[in-house]
C-alpha cells in the first residue's frame, strides 16, 4: 500500500466537511437491497460520499464513507442478539473478541490492516457506544466519526418507501 493513499485518509478524516444537499432518492440494487449515494464536500471538493444501504427487511442498514472510491469507514446497524468474531488483531488494540449489535469499522482500528492488505477490507470492529437503531441515528454517529457537518435539516430523510421494499 502507497502511504501517500493512507496519509491521505489520515489528513481527510481531520478536515471539515459538509453534506451536499440533501439524500439523494434511493436505487433498487439487484432486488436485494436499497441504497442512496450522498456527496461529501472537503474543501470545497466533492471526492468522497456517503453510502447509505438498507437490507429490503430493514434488518440490516449500513453506512460506508467512500473517499475516491475506496471504503475508509463504516457503520453497520445489526440487531443486538446479532453477534460477530472480531479480527484476530483487536484484541491488539484493547478491543472485544465478539462484537454484537451495531457496530463501527473505524480507520484509526482498521488503518494497519489497510496499510498491509490494500483497501478492499476493513474487517476489525469497535462496539458503539449508544443507541443506533435508525439510519437518522447512524447517521449523527457517523458525523460525528468523520467530523462532518450535516445541518438540521439534512438530518431528517425518507426510507424507501415500505411498499416497495
Amino acid at each position: 500500500m502507497h502511504t501517500a493513499d493512507v496519509e491521505e485518509v489520515d489528513a481527510y478524516l481531520l478536515r471539515d466537511k459538509t453534506m451536499r444537499g440533501y439524500l439523494p432518492g434511493w436505487t433498487d440494487l439487484y432486488r436485494r437491497q436499497w441504497q442512496a449515494r450522498w456527496g461529501i464536500e472537503c474543501d470545497g471538493i466533492e471526492n468522497s460520499e456517503l453510502c447509505l444501504t438498507t437490507s429490503r427487511d430493514w434488518r440490516h442498514q449500513t453506512i460506508a464513507c467512500m473517499l475516491r472510491q475506496r471504503l475508509i469507514y463504516r457503520l453497520d446497524i445489526a440487531p443486538i442478539s446479532e453477534c460477530k468474531l472480531n479480527h484476530h488483531t483487536a484484541w491488539k488494540q484493547g478491543l472485544p473478541h465478539e462484537v454484537c449489535g451495531p457496530h463501527v469499522h473505524g480507520w484509526p482500528e482498521n488503518r494497519h490492516h489497510v496499510i498491509n492488505n490494500g483497501f478492499s477490507d476493513m474487517p476489525v470492529r469497535r462496539l458503539i457506544d449508544g443507541l443506533v437503531e435508525t439510519l437518522s441515528d447512524a447517521l449523527g454517529w457517523v458525523a460525528k466519526d468523520l467530523n462532518i457537518h450535516i445541518a438540521p435539516d439534512q438530518r431528517d430523510f425518507a426510507m424507501p418507501a415500505a411498499e416497495l421494499i
